[in-house]
C-alpha cells in the first residue's frame, strides 16, 4: 500500500497521473487482466489462510515446547512465503504454457529437502517431512487448479 502511495504522489508530482489513471481504467475494464491479477491475489494469502487452517492438526502435533539452550533454525512465517511464491510461479507458468518446468520446480524443492533431511536426526524429522510433503501438495494443487480455472476463463472469453 505504501508503494501505491508513493507512487501516486511521484505521477502526480511529474504530472503524469492522468496518464497512470487512464492506464489504470484501461486495466480494470480488461476482463482477461481482472482474471489474472484475481488468479494471482487467489493465490497468496487466501491460500495460505486455507492451507494453515486444514493442517492446523498437524502443526498442532509438531509443536514442541524448544529448550532455552537450543537454537532454533525455524525462519518465522517462511514457509507461508515460500509457498505463496511457489504458487505465484506454478500459475505463471501454468498461464505461459509450460507445465514441464512445475517439474523442474517440483525437483528442485525435493532436492533441498532431502539435503535437508539427510542433516538432520530424530523421529521428529519423518513428522515434520510428512507436513512439509501435506503443505507443499496442497500449495501445488490449488495453484494448479487456479491456474487452469484461470486458463479456462481466458480461452472462454
Amino acid at each position: 500500500m505504501h508503494l501505491i502511495i508513493i507512487l501516486a504522489v511521484w505521477l502526480f508530482l511529474i504530472e503524469r497521473l492522468d496518464t497512470a489513471l487512464d492506464y489504470w481504467s484501461d486495466l480494470t475494464t480488461n476482463y482477461g487482466a481482472m482474471t489474472i491479477l484475481t488468479a494471482y491475489a487467489l493465490c497468496t494469502l487466501p491460500v495460505s489462510i486455507i492451507i494453515n487452517i486444514v493442517t492446523r492438526k498437524w502443526q498442532m502435533q509438531l509443536q514442541t515446547p524448544v529448550p532455552p539452550n537450543v537454537n532454533d533454525n525455524d525462519l518465522d512465517n517462511a514457509g507461508m512465503w515460500i509457498g505463496m511464491l511457489e504458487r505465484i510461479i506454478i500459475l505463471t507458468l501454468i498461464i505461459a504454457g509450460q507445465y514441464e518446468s512445475i517439474g523442474f520446480l517440483i525437483a528442485a524443492k525435493s532436492l533441498l529437502r532431502f539435503s535437508e533431511n539427510n542433516q538432520q536426526n530424530g523421529s521428529s524429522v519423518s513428522k515434520k517431512s510428512e507436513y512439509i510433503l501435506i503443505g507443499t501438495l496442497l500449495s501445488y494443487g490449488s495453484a494448479i487448479i487456479i491456474g487452469a480455472l484461470c486458463n479456462l476463463i481466458l480461452k472462454s472469453t
